[in-house]
């Protein structure tokens, strides 16, 4: 597990000291809204988003945790059959308790047949979250990504981010009434909870 910390740990920092960076940047500081972020990972990409959200990162073998980093900056962030460990040994703490009490609004597409990033860790911890969570399972999706699938996942992104970026109240809408995309691959949600937006 200390490889392990020790990478995500780096990722978490790098994504980080971008947003410094940008921030710091004479191009880019008054152009981009560096307050109000979203982000979007594939695979650990959805863990280091979750852990720049405040989640508290699996350091031993006994599960314990400890947050390492909670970025206000990021406002949303979806994650592509994101990685949330195994179930010996979850991301994100004993019974992925680690994100309790995070209320980073967030989005997790997940495959009904993925082998690494399993979909029930994926739900173990999306339930646990304090914010807007939803959980989208593609049938038979496994850990990669299939010619099929681009025109629903982005679908599902940009109605999720507009709704929690851009407080669009007609997203909102849309993001509530939501089940599947209208001709694509029969998705299924299977977690779905909208906070009210402020």
């Amino acid at each position: 597990p200390k490889d392990r910390q020790l990478m995500m740990l780096k990722l978490a920092d790098a994504i980080e000291a971008t947003l410094d960076a940008l921030a710091a940047h004479a191009q880019w500081k008054d152009t981009l809204d560096l307050a109000r972020v979203g982000g979007f990972g594939i695979s650990q990409g959805g863990e280091t988003l979750m852990l720049m959200g405040g989640a508290a990162l699996t350091t031993t073998v006994f599960q314990d945790s400890k947050k390492v980093l909670h970025d206000t900056r990021l406002a949303a962030a979806v994650g592509y059959i994101p990685f949330f460990g195994l179930s010996w040994l979850p991301s994100f703490g004993e019974d992925q308790q680690g994100v309790v009490g995070v209320t980073l609004p967030y989005l997790a597409i997940g495959g009904t047949a993925d082998p690494l990033a399993e979909l029930e860790r994926i739900e173990q911890a999306v339930r646990l979250l304090g914010g807007t969570s939803s959980v989208i399972a593609f049938p038979g999706l496994e850990d990669e990504l299939e010619p099929a699938y681009p025109g629903d996942i982005f679908t599902w992104t940009i109605v999720f981010l507009d709704s929690r970026l851009k407080r669009d109240v007609a997203a909102t809408a849309k993001l509530q009434r939501m089940t599947a995309v209208a001709g694509g691959v029969g998705e299924e949600r299977r977690i779905d909870y909208t906070a009210p937006l402020p």
